[in-house]
């Protein structure tokens, strides 16, 4: 019997992912990894797929001649290149994290993109205070502000160096009181769909906050939605996953 057109696709097989998550701040591995180390890895523990930056969430890409950022600065040659080429050559998909709402270096060109919450504050993605001494390192971008351009624009880079999927991973625009954005962008659309201003105090019992509750996660709906169309574009088979933080989880 001939197989179904989903049934084709790669990834309704069986998986085994190796994420190689490269968080490095301080450049002191970034000369040393190379996209060939990496597949070796990967064929070492026979995983079929692997998952890896194309911009970390400073801003920086993992990949050479591209418009959505600048080369991290300790990487030596083309990583996420090299890596796409050598795991092919072995039969490996890989799958490029993007459009992580974290950037540091896009917030101090377009600080006016930022998240903020209620108190005017920058939204984080790391648990720390934005108060005092604090220099925060990652700044969430909002996905109502020109950010959402500029995802796009990751999502089709990382396609056209061959990727086989993108990953919008941590790509956050929380509902919960202290993570909420209410930036410039969100409050006039939401003032735009609904005629009133946002509620800044939580209370169950009025329909105004439950309806700024729900506003928020179309927002996600719609960025996602837009981001996944940039990669129906490519005319790719090309899988779109989401790391979702339901209910104001900010894990």
């Amino acid at each position: 019997m001939a197989l179904s057109a989903s049934e084709k696709v790669w990834w309704n097989k069986p998986l085994r992912v190796l994420q190689f998550d490269f968080e490095d701040f301080l450049d002191l591995y970034a000369s040393k990894i190379t996209g060939r180390k990496v597949v070796e890895v990967a064929e070492k523990i026979r995983a079929n797929v692997i998952v890896v930056f194309a911009r970390d969430a400073w801003g920086y890409t993992y990949y050479r001649g591209g418009r959505a950022g600048p080369p991290r600065p300790g990487m030596k040659g083309d990583f996420l290149r090299e890596l796409v080429e050598e795991a092919h050559r072995r039969g490996i998909k890989v799958v490029a994290m993007v459009a992580h709402t974290a950037n540091k270096l896009l917030y101090m060109k377009h600080s006016d993109w930022a998240q903020v919450n209620r108190r005017g504050e920058p939204v984080l993605l790391e648990h720390a205070p934005s108060l005092g001494r604090w220099r925060f390192q990652w700044p969430q971008l909002c996905p109502n502000s020109p950010f959402l351009e500029h995802a796009t624009l990751e999502v089709r880079e990382a396609i056209e160096l061959g990727v086989d999927g993108i990953l919008f991973d941590s790509f956050r625009y929380q509902p919960d009181p202290e993570k909420a954005c209410y930036c410039r962008w969100c409050r006039q659309k939401f003032r735009e769909e609904f005629g009133y201003d946002m509620p800044v105090d939580p209370d169950w019992n009025n329909s105004v906050w439950r309806t700024l509750w729900d506003w928020r996660y179309r927002v996600v709906v719609k960025a996602l939605s837009r981001l996944a169309e940039e990669a129906r574009k490519s005319g790719r088979k090309v899988m779109v996953l989401y790391n979702s933080h339901p209910a104001g989880w900010a894990g």
